[in-house]
């Protein structure tokens, strides 16, 4: 574990040595950081990741990642290893009494274990906000309010931006008070907040109470420079690589194999789309930590007869592996009846050709208003999902023109290096703003620096 300090240099002395160090707070285990890391390092920027995920799971690349921190160093101090297993209690408890209230709001039975669960990266974040400021950055990054939020936000003095991830603001702030607090105060002490979708930063505001003028949605967009679809000769090529039928038409779910994902509601609706349609073929990624859904899956489409219908990929594959799949997919499902953001993976189908069918969520019909074209089902109805594949499937003119006029929208509004810039404008005027302060006032109001160090 790295040696870590307690304080920072002002963002205005950076700005004369190391001010193109930036550190992001967030998950080694989770391709989001490191895509980040990569536009920023093409702008000249010196990134590095402080993480709590275990060294096993993190993903290789080119950003230097310092940790792990997790309960064992908290335990290393005496009043939290005291109070760890108390709280960790309490936390269950109340998770397990709000579950009802939970249901009501979110329309989910009950939260799944990682949405309930901040005692811990609570307890752990003055480590991890020591270890980011002992890197003297010229600001740091949070990734998920839930997990990284305190963290973010209890390193003063220099620029703080948060990035909501979606289930923590829509779901985890539901499960218990206590995860709701910490959620809510995490989000109005940082400087900046960048929810990539605009239905997001209305939510953010109404709910939490977080300043609007602190709330600016901004897609990270697409790589339309490394997206779009195969040739006929090399989607045999990737066809055969993947096992897959080279003339069937390629019906992809674009998200994890995860219960957060409806992925059994996906499920029953490839397996109606397959009755009706022999000429397509079923892919479903699966990726680690799903070794439950993925049994279930596999039992579900042999009992229906369907195995030699489905592909299912069940490790965890690249960003490369991922564009190659997209480019020969030739619908995609995408749903999330809850906590949904603009989907990365959303804009990456539809960026290579692939006809989207989403579940009916009011960013997606604000992209439609853009010009975006997808079918919107009910994403609790297999029937309606059902429906809406089979019309995609059953026209080459209809997927076609969907894919002009996708791209023309993408082109216009979700390139990603147009999107990165704007990101990055946004943190340097707030990153300007504290310049300016380290000379004179302090850059925040009391209400931006409410956070106890735990």
């Amino acid at each position: 574990m790295a040696e870590t300090g307690d304080t920072a240099l002002p963002c205005s002395m950076q700005a004369a040595g190391l001010s193109k160090r930036a550190v992001m707070l967030g998950p080694a285990a989770s391709v989001f950081p490191h895509v980040l890391a990569a536009a920023w390092r093409k702008r000249g920027w010196d990134v590095q990741l402080v993480t709590d995920s275990p060294r096993s799971e993190w993903l290789p690349g080119e950003t230097p990642i310092v940790g792990p921190f997790d309960f064992h160093a908290v335990e290393k101090s005496w009043p939290r290893r005291i109070a760890r297993p108390w709280l960790l209690r309490m936390e269950r408890a109340l998770a397990r009494l709000g579950r009802r209230r939970f249901s009501r709001v979110t329309g989910k039975d009950s939260p799944a274990p990682w949405e309930w669960r901040v005692v811990d990266p609570w307890l752990a974040a003055s480590l991890m906000s020591r270890a980011a400021l002992q890197l003297r950055p010229r600001f740091v990054f949070g990734h998920d309010a839930a997990v990284f939020g305190t963290a973010t936000a209890l390193c003063r003095g220099v620029p703080r931006i948060l990035f909501p991830w979606g289930s923590d603001i829509f779901n985890t702030a539901e499960s218990w008070p206590g995860a709701y607090l910490a959620v809510r105060r995490a989000l109005r002490s940082v400087d900046l907040v960048v929810p990539s979708s605009a239905t997001a930063a209305e939510y953010l505001v109404r709910r939490f109470g977080v300043r609007a003028e602190k709330v600016r949605p901004i897609s990270w967009g697409v790589e339309l420079d490394q997206l779009r679809r195969a040739d006929p000769d090399l989607r045999r090529q990737r066809a055969a690589k993947w096992g897959l039928p080279p003339d069937a038409l390629i019906v992809q779910n674009c998200r994890k194999f995860k219960p957060h994902y409806a992925c059994f509601t996906a499920l029953d609706a490839f397996l109606r789309t397959a009755a009706k349609c022999s000429a397509a073929h079923f892919l479903v990624l699966g990726g680690p930590n799903v070794e439950v859904e993925a049994a279930r899956a596999r039992h579900e489409i042999a009992a229906a007869g369907m195995s030699h219908r489905f592909t299912l990929i069940d490790r965890p594959i690249s960003l490369a592996e991922y564009f190659e799949l997209a480019s020969i997919s030739d619908v995609f499902l995408s749903l999330c009846p809850r906590g949904d953001m603009r989907s990365a993976s959303v804009l990456q189908l539809a960026a290579s050709g692939a006809a989207p069918v989403i579940g009916d969520d009011p960013e997606y019909r604000v992209m439609q208003r853009q010009g975006f074209s997808a079918k919107f089902p009910d994403a609790g109805s297999p029937e309606q999902i059902a429906a809406a594949l089979l019309e995609y499937l059953a026209s080459r003119a209809l997927r076609e023109q969907t894919a002009r006029e996708n791209m023309d929208y993408l082109r216009r509004h979700e390139d990603r290096e147009t999107q990165m810039d704007l990101l990055l404008s946004l943190i340097d005027q707030v990153c300007r703003r504290y310049d300016g302060d380290a000379r004179g006032s302090q850059p925040n109001d009391r209400a931006s620096n409410d956070v106890d160090e735990p």
